[in-house]
């Protein structure tokens, strides 16, 4: 099993989508991955031994913020929708630290 390993961020904090990660593992982009299940996802990714977290895609409107705000957000109305008795926080991976959403409407990935 690989170990948690740190995605390559560029310039502007936005994942770089290399064709095979230094690990030789295959990224993945994420689309729709400030949701629930692509934030599992991403989380996984950290530590899977064939593919790794490539772009993070998100709406418009988080397109360009951290990550980790846009996951703190959701976390947030995810409590004040079920309350504290019915929704355990999901802890923000530190390897994602950093990392900022793209928009589908990016196209500079292929």
């Amino acid at each position: 099993m690989v170990g948690t390993v740190s995605p390559q961020v560029g310039e502007g904090g936005a994942v770089v989508p290399p064709r095979f990660a230094a690990d030789g593992r295959t990224p993945l982009a994420i689309i729709g991955g400030t949701g629930y299940v692509g934030r599992l996802l991403a989380r996984r990714l950290l530590a899977h031994p064939t593919f790794c977290l490539g772009p993070i895609v998100g709406s418009q409107r988080s397109e360009g913020l951290l990550y980790e705000d846009v996951w703190q957000q959701k976390e947030d109305a995810l409590v004040a929708n079920y309350g504290d008795q019915l929704w355990t926080r999901q802890p923000f991976p530190e390897a994602l630290r950093g990392v900022r959403v793209v928009a589908a409407s990016a196209g500079e990935y292929h």
